[in-house]
């Protein structure tokens, strides 16, 4: 399997923060994550980050999820890192939606559904 993050684009920046991509599998092995390192805040954001990794039938699928994480401000003590960090969208992607394929592959921009940015 080999998967691409490129790019992310129209993303409201009315905070501070920074966005990362994580890759995770989504049965069987959903322990298994993947992020790309983390990127400023910006309406377009870039990180051309490439995985290659092999993959069991059994995992169903992938899903890759937009993350937001708020800059840590000097008032906030020992917050955990999941008070701070938000799923902005997902996207899942099954195996069986890859193998119908002709090309065995899903290529393109993706339009993430769901937004919970505040």
């Amino acid at each position: 399997m080999f998967v691409a993050v490129i790019a992310a684009r129209n993303i409201p920046t009315s905070q501070k923060g920074k966005l990362t991509v994580r890759l995770q599998m989504q049965h069987k092995a959903s322990s298994f994550q993947l992020d790309t390192a983390a990127a400023p805040l910006s309406s377009e954001v870039t990180w051309n980050q490439k995985w290659a990794f092999g993959v069991e039938i059994s995992t169903e699928g992938l899903t890759l999820a937009l993350q937001f994480r708020r800059s840590k401000k000097s008032t906030q003590i020992l917050r955990s890192r999941d008070s701070r960090t938000k799923v902005l969208g997902e996207l899942h992607l099954s195996w069986k939606k890859v193998l119908e394929s002709p090309s065995l592959a899903y290529n393109g921009w993706v339009s993430l559904e769901s937004s919970n940015y505040q």
